[in-house]
């Protein structure tokens, strides 16, 4: 009876009504099946598209380097030696007083006076130290050419800066120069400055 009645109040309602009803309710039903059916998986797809994209990359990526594995290998092993023949023209501490006597050797080999090969403070860097020392000299033109010749010569690294020159004798008598200069040398030390240290340290903690 009761579903009679229902159907009778039913029957009543305008058909233009019973249509909307009957279509807003069928629109929340497949609202709902999307959210909770299609939705989670049309993202899991673009998630999983995303993620397989970005492995693909890492692993073409990773194929490149195995494919070029021998030549890094090789790449690395040169560039190994280079450092190591780099180290070789960096003398130690204990050899500083040889690298000043060999300059005094040339001196004399080119016939140029020095009249100071005095040393200055070592300035630690990276993994070695700027030893600078001042030279003071004299002599004729091309003794004097010689002499930096024979420096620019030696195998270990000496770098000559702020050079000075000026002639010392009347126009009459044969030229003679006197000139003063800084040259440096790098010192191996294979340690870092102190302040870099610390730094390094305080960061890690």
């Amino acid at each position: 009876m009761e579903r009679k009645a229902f159907l009778k109040k039913l029957e009543k309602v305008p058909r233009l009504i019973r249509i909307l009803v009957i279509f807003f309710v069928n629109l929340i039903i497949v609202f709902g099946i999307f959210s909770l059916v299609v939705k989670p998986k049309i993202e899991k797809e673009v998630r999983l598209k995303s993620e397989l994209q970005e492995l693909e990359r890492k692993l073409s990526q990773l194929i490149g380097i195995a494919n070029r594995f021998d030549e890094i290998k090789r790449e690395h092993t040169e560039l190994r030696k280079a450092f190591e023949d780099v180290i070789r023209e960096l003398p130690e501490s204990k050899d500083i007083p040889n690298l000043l006597r060999t300059v005094s050797n040339i001196g004399a080999e080119s016939k140029v006076k020095l009249t100071k090969l005095e040393p200055k403070a070592m300035e630690q860097k990276d993994f070695y130290a700027e030893f600078p020392f001042e030279i003071r000299f004299s002599g004729p033109y091309h003794n004097i050419g010689y002499f930096f010749d024979g420096i620019r010569r030696e195998k270990r690294i000496i770098h000559v800066v702020n050079f000075s020159l000026e002639a010392k004798t009347p126009a009459s008598q044969a030229l003679m120069l006197e000139g003063l200069c800084t040259a440096k040398t790098y010192v191996y030390t294979g340690e870092k400055p102190k302040e870099q240290k610390k730094s390094e340290t305080s960061q890690r903690r």
